[in-house]
């Protein structure tokens, strides 16, 4: 069902081909929002805190402020052909 948006998706991928990697400022702000949510729920952290369904509420806000934009900056390292390449059915091996 994913299949076809997939390819016709492949196809339309210069569009965006200038966008670049992230930078070092990017990392640096990923890096320094990491440490301020590590401290925040490193203070917070108490036997008297809320739980919510067995989790404790200071390390569910961790896991969702760091978890997406960890996952957002590892997924921009793949670039459209290594993605090609992974999912690709053909014979042939993509042109890059």
């Amino acid at each position: 069902m994913v299949a076809p948006l997939a390819v016709l998706s492949t196809r339309q991928s210069g569009q965006v081909s200038w966008i670049g990697g992230p930078g070092a400022g990017a990392l640096a702000g990923f890096a320094g929002t990491a440490v301020v949510a590590l401290t925040c729920a490193a203070i917070c952290r108490n036997p008297t805190s809320r739980v919510l369904r067995g989790v404790r509420l200071p390390a569910l806000a961790l896991g969702l402020l760091v978890l997406p934009a960890l996952l957002l900056l590892l997924v921009s390292l793949v670039t459209p052909c290594t993605w090609t390449a992974m999912c690709s059915t053909a014979r042939a091996a993509p042109r890059c």
